[in-house]
């Protein structure tokens, strides 16, 4: 039986025998066949075992099996068959029907080779591609921060000037206090012959640093040393918040705190642009869950737009945020002169926009949009000439 087997397939076929259902399983797995054509009576190891064995294993669970059965054998065919045996042959059979039998399986096995491989492509082609989105958003995320580095740098600059300058006059009242506490460790106190002229030095010092006025300027000269460093590290964090790439992962978003921290990082630029911003917020936001570096950059470059189309004549950007029970929609509107009907079509798409160029990548808006919707929410523009545009951030 084995021999007229062999000889019928190998007509299609390169074909390998074993002997038994032990030697057949080893040269399954090492093989990998396209068929096992097994019969159920075999020494050593039955093929229903086989068969059982063969659809157990990861490795090679999708070979197909066809058994090879005699009308005696039925109730083992069954069993055969519920271990997943793919397709059976009663004995006696005819060669074509066999060839036949085995030509179909092997077809559909090549298929799922074939379907498997495509998979495999299309599964690393998808991860390379959210490899190279993940870095598309991370450098937009930074060029936006190139762009605002003058501004910030700006601001970094006064408070920073402001303490070093309150550090420097701070430097002469600690001194003056430093002379005075001197004079006083000086004083003998129980030596009262000296005692009495020792004081009136110490009074005359006093008198002439102005003790009282000195502690006064120097907590005063203290407490702009602290605004300026404070005002600089929330600069500082701000920048962290909107840059860091670790800072993407998803958690609770603090909604509001996202659009207080963009509007700080953008008032250099809205101050230079003689451009007037209004926040309202109301009530208490619904926290979101999502990544706060993402919103973060979606609200930066909705403000930033706005703030671009008012251009240097000035204007008027009103940012207005409004919790809906788990939903927060946030609206960024400018008096901006608005956007043409044919160019508003294509806002969202990807490379398309309407600075001039070098002024801008075109990604800015197609990222926001995928981002809003990676938060199950969504990003829609408002928009006629003359009249200003709104985006809605949903």
């Amino acid at each position: 039986m084995r021999d007229l087997l062999e000889f019928i397939l190998s007509r299609d076929f390169s074909v390998h025998v074993a002997s038994n259902g032990r030697e057949a399983l080893e040269l399954t797995m090492r093989i990998r066949p396209d068929l096992v054509v097994t019969d159920i009576m075999m020494p050593v190891m039955s093929g229903t075992e086989l068969c059982r064995e063969i659809k157990r294993d990861q490795n090679i669970y999708r070979t197909p099996v066809m058994l090879v059965s005699s009308k005696a054998d039925s109730e083992m065919k069954v069993a055969g068959l519920e271990l997943g045996a793919d397709d059976y042959v009663t004995k006696p059979f005819h060669p074509k029907e066999l060839l036949a039998r085995a030509r179909g399986l092997v077809k559909v096995r090549t298929l799922q080779r074939s379907i498997e491989e495509r998979n495999s492509s299309l599964e690393t082609a998808l991860n390379d591609l959210k490899a190279a989105e993940s870095m598309l958003i991370q450098s937009e995320r930074l060029a936006a921060v190139g762009e605002l580095a003058a501004g910030i740098a700006h601001e970094v600059n006064n408070p920073v000037n402001f303490a070093l300058n309150a550090v420097r006059a701070l430097r002469v009242d600690v001194d003056a206090i430093t002379a005075i506490a001197e004079s006083i460790t000086v004083i003998d106190w129980d030596d009262h012959r000296k005692l009495d002229g020792q004081v009136r030095l110490l009074r005359t010092t006093l008198d002439e640093i102005a003790v009282i006025e000195t502690a006064a300027s120097a907590n005063e000269l203290g407490g702009i040393v602290a605004d300026g460093l404070e005002r600089t590290q929330a600069l500082v964090k701000c920048l962290l918040d909107f840059s860091s790439p670790e800072r993407i992962e998803h958690g609770v978003v603090d909604v509001a705190a996202c659009i207080r921290s963009t509007a700080k990082l953008l008032s250099p630029s809205i101050s230079n642009n003689d451009t007037t911003l209004e926040i309202e917020i109301e009530g208490q936001l619904p926290d979101i869950s999502g990544s706060a570096a993402a919103i973060n950059q979606v609200l930066l470059n909705l403000m930033k737009n706005a703030v671009d189309a008012c251009d240097d004549s000035g204007g008027s950007i009103r940012i207005t945020a409004r919790g809906h029970s788990s939903r927060v929609d946030i609206r960024v509107t400018d008096d901006g002169p608005g956007i043409p009907a044919d160019k508003l079509k294509r806002i969202f798409e990807p490379f398309f926009t309407t600075k001039s160029p070098g002024s801008g990548t075109g990604l800015g808006l197609s990222i926001s949009l995928k981002i809003a919707r990676s938060h199950d929410g969504d990003l829609t523009v408002q928009s006629e000439l003359g009249a200003g545009t709104t985006f809605t951030l949903s």
